[in-house]
């Protein structure tokens, strides 16, 4: 990653330039010892300011996909930082996980959240469906691209369909089998990127063999709108999506195991970490903290609360007692 201290730059030419006016205005002494003295003094003095002005810390770019979960650690990671001297900025983009590697890989972004099950069938292209007993050669896997996964946390959230409870009181549904039976007299609503991804509904057809009557294409955020009023009859979630707490909607087991087990975490460029290795241990912090109930609840109150996901955030990092 190339790392262009501008600041710094600019104030070493400021103090060129001091260097130089100084000098020019030092009074002559004919005793060659006070010259010599003075001379060494100001040297001192043109060091110290020197190492204090290329000391700064640049400013730490965090890259975050269009997802609600990812945006609140994106802002814990933020608060964080920021809360421990380093200068942060938030990057949002929309164009996908691929589009956000490859800003790390290119140094335009320093790091990134994400989930490691995306991490192993988009980034690492890997057939084998993801379980949490991989994260190991997920992040070797990483290593060989001067990256590094930090701060994922211990628990995990499988992929999942939901329907309505009517739904599966209508067609006695407990599985994913037993959907797949009564598939085609239902609507699919899926994203874009769930209908290209490998280990999302293309995986779900494949293994269970469903074959949906239509599939309307639309945005995440508004999944659980579409299915409340009734415009689709299945959604794919997450297991701990906190929106369908308390709600009218079932979340369908999983019976064969197809889908993969994903878990939030950062993903750094090396260079970050060999430049400043405390990086690691602040953003640990917050994987030591939060467990998967939490997030799920910070994500229902950003969605359906609409409240900002930097205030929730911070109060969150408050509540632990990393934040003042």
């Amino acid at each position: 990653m190339n790392f262009e201290n501008k600041h710094c730059d600019e104030d070493l030419k400021q103090k060129i330039r001091f260097r130089k006016t100084y000098v020019n205005t030092v009074p002559v002494f004919k005793n060659k010892s006070v010259k010599a003295f003075l001379a060494l003094c100001l040297s001192f003095c043109l060091l110290v300011i020197g190492a204090i002005g290329c000391a700064k810390r640049e400013t730490i770019h965090i890259g975050v996909q269009n997802d609600n979960e990812l945006k609140i650690m994106a802002e814990m990671a933020s608060l964080l930082l920021q809360e421990q001297g380093y200068p942060s900025q938030i990057i949002e983009i929309d164009d996908g996980l691929q589009t956000l590697h490859s800003a790390v890989l290119g140094g335009n972004i320093d790091m990134y959240p994400g989930f490691t099950g995306e991490g192993w069938s988009d980034i690492l292209n890997q057939k084998e469906t993801y379980r949490k007993t991989r994260l190991s050669e997920l992040k070797k896997q990483y290593e060989k691209m001067n990256m590094q996964w930090v701060g994922v946390l211990p628990a995990y959230s499988l992929y999942t369909l939901a329907v309505r409870k009517e739904t599966t009181d209508k067609y006695n549904l407990k599985d994913l089998s037993d959907l797949a039976k009564v598939s085609k007299n239902l609507t699919l609503g899926s994203s874009l990127t769930d209908l290209e991804r490998q280990d999302s509904i293309h995986l779900l057809e494949e293994i269970y063999d469903m074959d949906f009557k239509t599939t309307k294409v639309m945005e995440s955020d508004q999944f659980i709108e579409a299915l409340k009023n009734q415009s689709v009859d299945v959604i794919p979630i997450r297991s701990n999506d906190g929106r369908i707490k308390n709600s009218d909607f079932v979340t369908l087991i999983d019976d064969r195991m197809a889908l993969p087990e994903s878990s939030p975490g950062f993903v750094l460029n090396d260079q970050l970490l060999e430049d400043d290795p405390q990086l690691e241990s602040a953003l640990e912090r917050i994987s030591s903290m939060i467990s998967a109930n939490d997030l799920s609840e910070m994500n229902r109150r950003t969605k359906q609360e609409k409240e900002d996901p930097r205030a929730v955030a911070r109060e969150f990092l408050q509540s632990k007692g990393m934040l003042p």
